[in-house]
C-alpha cells in the first residue's frame, strides 16, 4: 500500500475562510481557528441543552436545508440582496 499523500488546498479559503486538507484527492480535514472551534462546540452544547438536537421536526428541517445546499439550491446573502435589488444593504 502506498503511503498517504497530503496536500493543502487553499482555493476555498476565500469563500469558506477555512483551508481544507485533502488526502489522496479527497477532503480529509478542515483547519479551524481554536476560537471558532470552541464557539461551535459551545453552540452545539447550548442546542443540546435546549433539546433542539433531538427534536425530529428541527432535524428534518436541517436535513432538508443540507440537501438544498448540496443540490445548489441556495444563494449567498449577498447574492440574495442583489437578486432582490437591495444592493445598497450590502
Amino acid at each position: 500500500m502506498a503511503p498517504a499523500t497530503f496536500t493543502l488546498d487553499m482555493s476555498l479559503l476565500e469563500e469558506l475562510r477555512l483551508p481544507i486538507i485533502y488526502q489522496n484527492g479527497e477532503p480529509a480535514a478542515v483547519v479551524v481557528d481554536i476560537r471558532l472551534f470552541q464557539a461551535l462546540i459551545d453552540r452545539l452544547e447550548e442546542l443540546e441543552d435546549q433539546g433542539l438536537l433531538s427534536d425530529p421536526a428541527i432535524i428534518a428541517r436541517l436535513e432538508a436545508a443540507r440537501a438544498d445546499h448540496l443540490a445548489g439550491r441556495v444563494v449567498s446573502y449577498e447574492d440574495a440582496l442583489k437578486q432582490l435589488g437591495l444592493e445598497s444593504e450590502l
